[in-house]
């Protein structure tokens, strides 16, 4: 959980970062098996680093995952949704998830697929950015999220460096994958996180001594409330309530138990 990153409301990572043995207290599953569950009040992000991950959600958009290929879903109104590695692959990937602003908490579900070779890639001294979400050096990215997030996935080459604007009001994390990254006067190596907040606009200085791959993600506060709990992220404990009874309801009527 990132409770102190609104909008970002929580980081998953499955399959052990490549270089390193991760310890056991980060070890996460590489056979990936999540069945039907819901989701509600917030959007996810999927991207696959390595394996084919099959999604099927009900709004009928979902398909196959492959290394490179991301997953966005919109589930303002409730999104049943599952993923499962193909063949018995071993997937990694990491899922953010990004709260709904009360503005679009029950807005319709999506579901938007984006293959490896179709998302915008900018090329500069030292640095690649594949642009995933929002928009980068004013052009727009693979999709977009009504939190107006953006994310960024960067390979640095050795002493290579990268500047990312930030707003006044933003808040953000950078999540290592490979390598060791410099923000600032911290440093990370891989499968750790760097917490960041701009208090002026000025521009987030990355760097890097080795080759090193990272995941960048910022965003405006939304400073609204918030409650996260199970697969609902809403702002009230009222509405977690009754997104759990509206769910029971739902699951009853498919069982023909009402």
């Amino acid at each position: 959980m990132c409770p102190s990153d609104d909008p970002l409301a929580l980081v998953l990572c499955h399959g052990a970062q490549k270089g390193q043995e991760a310890p056991a207290e980060r070890r996460c599953q590489v056979q990936v098996r999540f069945v039907e569950h819901l989701h509600q009040g917030y959007e996810t992000l999927t991207l696959v680093y390595a394996g084919r991950l099959a999604c099927a959600d009900s709004t009928g958009q979902g398909r196959a995952l492959q290394a490179g290929d991301l997953q966005w879903v919109t589930a303002g109104q409730p999104v049943t949704h599952a993923e499962l590695a193909e063949s018995d692959d071993e997937v990694h990937l990491i899922q953010l998830w990004l709260n709904l602003p009360v503005a679009h908490k029950r807005c319709p579900p999506r579901t938007v697929t984006v293959a490896a070779a179709d998302v915008p890639v900018f090329d500069g001294s030292g640095a690649k950015v594949r642009a995933i979400v929002g928009e980068f050096d004013g052009k727009p990215a693979a999709t977009q999220a009504k939190c107006g997030a953006r994310v960024l996935e960067v390979s640095l080459e050795a002493g290579g460096t990268l500047s990312v604007p930030l707003a006044s009001d933003e808040l953000g994390v950078a999540y290592v994958t490979e390598g060791e990254l410099t923000v600032g006067p911290t440093a990370a190596g891989a499968g750790q996180l760097v917490h960041f907040s701009s208090p002026d606009p000025e521009p987030l200085r990355l760097s890097a001594s080795q080759p090193t791959r990272l995941l960048v993600v910022h965003a405006p506060t939304l400073r609204e409330p918030v409650v996260v709990n199970g697969p609902f992220v809403m702002n009230t404990a009222k509405e977690i309530k009754q997104a759990w009874t509206d769910f029971r309801a739902k699951i009853a009527d498919e069982r023909g138990l009402r």
